[in-house]
């Protein structure tokens, strides 16, 4: 082992030597000196010359120092810079240095950007809504509350508007141990009358089911007529029943009507006096609705009471003219003659050389 490492050491010196050697060798000779100058020896000798020449001696020299192998040649600066290889200057460019490549590169780039932002966006975006729905509730929350006050604010001052607004009305009315019971009668009565189960929903209702006969038996007439049928289908007029109930029923309307004539609802007096036009009291509309009522069950009897009147009429002209039509048909019709049988069936009269017996 110390002999291997002595070799090599002394390789290494020898080398260096090598090294040195090679360095000198290399080295540029120095320069010569120039040559020392003399003055010349025509020129006369005088005290400025020998002053001259004095301080030309005493003048440093500066000589340009030799250069040897050991110092730097007089290169500009280096780069730091790693050098790039060969290949890089003898190789073709690459595909993804074309421009269509470079095109193509840039898009990708855009679509990973803009997947990267959708991913981000997909992913704050449970977390996000949950949050707008919070916050969007709390705001509708507070909002309905809010109008939810304001409504009641507003349903509580209309009510006390009409509650002085009735009383007013219910003033200018009048006479309340008078009119009050009278009121109280008429709407009884006509609440009574016009109810779903009263009786004249019942009165009505018989009506109908005979209008209804009444249509069927003349469609019935028709299609016989058409067909040259012989069945007859006669219209039956309403009981006296209906019509006793439809009487008392008009009596007892054109009662409430006249009770509600003689309540009036003050109309007059505000626009004679106050002059005022607003919203109707809850008595006015009391009263207008119970008059429109009565007026309006008053009218369906009376139409009522017509067409059955129309109908009954119109039934007894169509059989008067069924009568008729049959008399002249038997006044047409000629008398049968007696004689034998055969002579019904035969083609001609007596005496005809064509007559002959109906089985033959």
């Amino acid at each position: 082992m110390r002999s291997a490492a002595a070799a090599i050491h002394s390789r290494q010196h020898s080398i260096v030597l090598t090294s040195t050697s090679a360095l000198k060798d290399m080295a540029p000779p120095p320069p010569p000196l120039p040559p020392a100058t003399k003055p010349p020896p025509s020129q006369p000798f005088s005290p400025s010359t020998t002053a001259t020449e004095s301080a030309s001696r005493h003048q440093p020299q500066h000589h340009r120092p030799a250069f040897t192998a050991f110092q730097q040649h007089y290169t500009p600066a280096k780069s730091l810079a790693p050098k790039p290889l060969t290949a890089t200057f003898l190789a073709a460019p690459t595909p993804s240095k074309l421009p269509a490549n470079i095109a193509a590169s840039a898009e990708t780039s855009r679509l990973q950007t803009e997947l990267l932002q959708l991913h981000l966006l997909h992913r704050a975006g449970p977390a996000a809504s949950a949050a707008w729905r919070v916050s969007a509730a709390g705001r509708l929350r507070a909002r309905f509350d809010d109008l939810a006050a304001r409504e009641a604010e507003v349903a509580l001052r209309e009510r006390g508007a009409v509650e002085a607004h009735n009383a007013l009305a219910l003033r200018d009315w009048g006479g309340l141990e008078e009119k009050l019971p009278v009121l109280d009668a008429v709407v009884s009565a006509v609440w009574s009358l016009g109810e779903p189960g009263g009786r004249f929903a019942r009165l009505v209702r018989r009506f109908e089911k005979w209008a209804e006969r009444v249509a069927d038996a003349v469609a019935a007439r028709s299609d016989s007529g058409a067909r040259g049928g012989q069945e007859v289908v006669f219209v039956s007029e309403l009981d006296a029943g209906w019509r006793d109930e439809c009487e008392g029923l008009s009596r007892r309307l054109d009662e409430c009507r006249r009770m509600l004539q003689g309540l009036d609802d003050g109309r007059d007096r505000d626009e004679a006096g106050a002059g005022a036009v607003g919203d109707p009291s809850s008595l006015e509309v009391v009263l207008g609705a119970c008059r429109t009522l009565v007026h309006d069950m008053l009218a369906e009897l009376e139409i009522m009471e017509r067409m059955q009147r129309e109908a009954v009429a119109q039934e007894d002209m169509w059989v008067r003219g069924r009568n008729r039509a049959w008399a002249v048909r038997d006044q047409d019709t000629e008398t049968p003659r007696a004689g034998a049988i055969w002579r019904a069936f035969s083609g001609a009269g007596p005496g005809g050389q064509d007559a002959r017996c109906a089985w033959s």
